[in-house]
């Protein structure tokens, strides 16, 4: 994976960039297209433009402002890589995948990301594994 420093009008500060190499829709539950991606691995709550803003991965319809694309596919796409920066903010939850609670890391106020089955999930799912 490449990483680059480009400039980002929002956190007014040079960020990094990491190019994938490979698809990071193995198997998980967003159409993310299977081809490179430019993923800013600094994304998070402090990447709200507006005004007074709650931040990008807590307001529906926020978009990454570097590549003005959804901030939930950005939140994602990042924790799939792996190098999200500490600390990440994580929550024990269901997961589909692995049918049984798990701690995932938080891409947003209605998602989370399990690392050992790469799924994206609900946060606050009431479902439970029946036997």
């Amino acid at each position: 994976m490449e990483i680059e420093r480009p400039y980002c009008p929002v956190c007014k500060r040079e960020v990094s960039v990491a190019t994938t190499t490979a698809p990071l829709n193995s198997g998980g539950h967003a159409p993310i297209p299977d081809e490179p991606r430019r993923i800013c691995l600094d994304f998070g709550d402090a990447c709200d433009p507006r005004p007074g803003g709650v931040g990008a991965l807590r307001h529906p319809g926020a978009e990454c402002a570097l590549f003005h694309i959804p901030a939930i596919v950005m939140g994602v796409s990042r924790a799939r890589t792996g190098l999200t920066p500490e600390p990440r903010v994580e929550v024990q939850v269901y997961c589909e995948g692995c049918e049984e609670k798990t701690v995932q890391e938080r891409v947003g106020t209605a998602f989370a990301f399990c690392r050992l089955c790469r799924s994206t999930n609900l946060v606050g799912s009431k479902k439970r594994r029946t036997e």
